[in-house]
């Protein structure tokens, strides 16, 4: 799930402002983040990247080795009976509340 809002200088994948467009389960058990461009996660990049719950993803343009941080996107585990997680993207048609998700 990516945020199309900016909240400041660097990349914010707030799990507050991501329910404005998405629809997944009110207390996730797990996060992902990962980088956009390389697919890669998080803490493989260079940039300083805070990657939690409850939060979600923040990242500071002056923390970023290159003085911008990467686009990066965020995946969330919920508790579906089947420990499955919110896939990357956009939500499919098919998803309801949050738990028709990617296998873990």
């Amino acid at each position: 799930m990516r945020s199309s809002e900016s909240q400041g200088p660097g990349d914010y994948e707030l799990l507050w402002e991501l329910r404005q467009y998405y629809s997944f389960c009110e207390q996730p058990r797990a996060i992902r983040c990962r980088s956009t461009l390389t697919q890669q996660p998080y803490h493989r990049n260079q940039d300083t990247v805070i990657c939690e719950l409850p939060t979600g993803l923040i990242c500071l343009d002056s923390a970023a080795t290159s003085g911008l941080c990467d686009d990066y996107e965020i995946s969330v585990e919920c508790d579906c009976g089947q420990g499955r997680w919110r896939v990357w993207g956009p939500l499919l048609e098919d998803e309801m509340e949050g738990c028709d998700l990617e296998a873990r």
